[in-house]
C-alpha cells in the first residue's frame, strides 16, 4: 500500500484539494511558518541538491527558515540567501554536550521555530529533545527501512509525521510503529529529469561505464571486473570509471592490474556533484545494495543513463527490463550477459534511460517533494495546536 499522502490523524480534509503542482502560498493554506531542518553530515553530503531545492522553496514562500548541523560540514552551497545556519556541535568533545545543547538552545529561542524537521533519524533523539525544550512538534525523514530493535525513539506527543523517502521504508516505519501508522507519509526525494537522454547519445563516443560505490570490500566486485575482462576479450570497446575509496582500494588496483584493464578501468575518488560525471555517462553499474535511499542512482536516471543493478534495492527505482537490467552480482556470467546486453543493443540501452528518465519525472518531481513537505510542516503546526489544547 502507497503512503505517498498519507494524513496525520485529526486533519482529514486538510489540502485534500490540493494537487502537488500547486504551491501551499494559496490564502486557505497561508500560515505562520518557521522551520529549523536539523541534518547530519551524511545527509549533507549525500542529499545536498534535494535539501537545497527545499531552502530555496521555503525562501520563495517567504518563510523564515534555518539549517542545523555540523560548523565543519560545508552547507554554504545549499543555503538560500536568506537561510539562517547554526552549527552544532560547536565543541567536539563528549564532555561539553550540555554547553553545546545550551548554545543550540539559545540559537532557536532568537529564531523562534514553530516546527522541526530531523531529516535523517541518526539525529532523531535530538530533534525530539529540542521538540520539548522549544514546545513545537518535529517531523522525522527516514532514508533508510528501520529495525523494531534500533529504531529511534520517536515522541508521540511532540512527533507529527514520519516521513518515508520510499515505499519500502513506509512499509518498514508501519511495521516498526504501528501506533503512529497514520502519520506515516511517503514523500519521494526530487530531481529535475533532463530532457536529452544521456545514454549514446552520440555515436562517435566511445562507450562509458560508472561504477559509484564505497570501496569497501574488494569481494563486491570480482564479478563485475572478471566480466568486463571478457567484454574486452570479445572486442567490445569500452571505458569504465570506479568513483569511490575505501579500505579495499589497494585490492582493487590489484584486481584490475591482474587481469588487464588498467588501460580501461580508473578508480577515482569520490565525485561532487555526481550529476555532472553521470551526464556524460552510458550505463551506470550498481554491484551492491544499499541499505539506504540511493542518490546517486536518482541522479543517474534523470539524466539518461541506463542502469544495471542488482534487484532488491531499497529505492522503488529499479524494475528488471523497464527502468534497469538487473543482475547476479555474485555471477559473472549473469553480470557478462547484462552488461553485453545493453553494450551491443544501443537502442534498447536508450530505451532503459528513457523510462528510468520517465519514472523520475512523474514520481520524484523537486515541486512534489518541496510541496509536500510544506505541507507536512503546516500539517504539523496545526495538530500540534490542536492536540495541545
Amino acid at each position: 500500500m502507497r503512503l505517498r499522502c498519507g494524513k496525520i490523524s485529526g486533519l482529514e480534509g486538510f489540502f485534500d484539494t490540493m494537487t502537488d503542482d500547486q504551491t501551499v502560498s494559496e490564502p486557505s493554506a497561508r500560515q505562520a511558518l518557521r522551520a529549523a531542518v536539523l541534518v547530519d553530515r551524511s545527509g549533507l553530503k549525500d542529499y545536498p541538491a534535494s535539501l537545497q531545492h527545499l531552502f530555496v522553496a521555503l525562501a520563495d514562500e517567504s518563510y523564515p527558515n534555518m539549517l542545523i548541523c555540523s560548523p565543519r560540514a560545508n552547507a554554504e552551497s545549499i543555503l538560500a540567501p536568506s537561510t539562517e545556519f547554526t552549527g552544532y556541535p560547536v565543541f567536539k568533545i563528549p564532555l561539553f554536550l550540555r554547553q553545546n545543547r545550551r548554545l543550540l538552545i539559545d540559537s532557536l529561542e532568537k529564531f523562534k521555530p514553530t516546527v522541526l524537521h530531523c531529516f535523517g533519524r541518526s539525529k532523531a533523539h535530538l530533534a525530539r529533545y529540542l521538540s520539548r525544550e522549544m514546545d513545537v512538534p518535529y517531523v522525522l525523514t527516514f532514508t533508510s527501512p528501520v529495525r523494531k530493535f534500533s529504531r529511534p525513539l520517536v515522541s508521540n506527543d511532540r512527533c507529527a509525521t514520519l516521513i518515508a523517502s520510499s515505499e519500502t521504508i513506509a512499509d518498514s516505519l508501519s511495521r516498526c510503529y504501528p501506533r503512529l501508522i497514520g502519520r506515516i507519509r511517503q514523500i519521494n526525494i526530487g530531481t529535475f529529469a533532463e530532457d536529452s537522454c544521456a545514454c549514446f547519445s552520440s555515436a562517435n563516443r566511445i562507450a562509458s561505464l560508472v561504477l559509484a560505490q564505497p570501496l569497501d570490500n574488494h569481494l563486491d566486485f570480482e564479478a563485475i571486473l572478471n566480466a568486463v575482462k571478457h567484454l574486452v576479450l570479445d572486442g567490445y570497446e569500452f571505458v569504465m570509471a570506479m568513483v569511490g575509496t575505501g579500505p579495499a582500494k589497494k585490492a582493487v588496483y590489484e584486481t584490475i592490474k591482474t587481469l588487464g584493464l588498467s588501460q580501461v578501468v580508473t578508480v577515482v575518488p569520490e565525485i561532487h556533484p555526481m550529476r555532472s560525471v553521470f551526464v556524460g555517462t552510458d550505463i551506470l553499474i550498481v554491484p551492491r545494495l544499499r541499505a539506504e535511499f540511493n542518490p546517486s542512482l536518482l541522479e543517474a536516471m534523470s539524466v539518461g543513463t541506463a542502469v544495471a543493478s542488482c534487484q532488491g534495492s531499497v529505492d522503488d527505482l529499479l524494475e528488471d527490463g523497464k527502468t534497469s537490467v538487473c543482475f547476479d552480482p555474485h555471477d559473472e556470467l549473469s553480470v557478462y550477459t547484462c552488461l553485453q546486453k545493453l553494450l551491443s543493443k544501443h537502442e534498447f540501452a536508450r530505451q532503459i534511460a528513457q523510462a528510468g528518465q520517465d519514472y523520475v519525472r512523474q514520481h520524484h518531481s523537486v515541486s512534489a517533494m518541496t510541496n509536500r513537505l510544506l505541507r507536512a510542516y503546516l500539517d504539523a503546526q496545526r495538530w500540534y495546536k490542536e492536540s495541545h489544547i
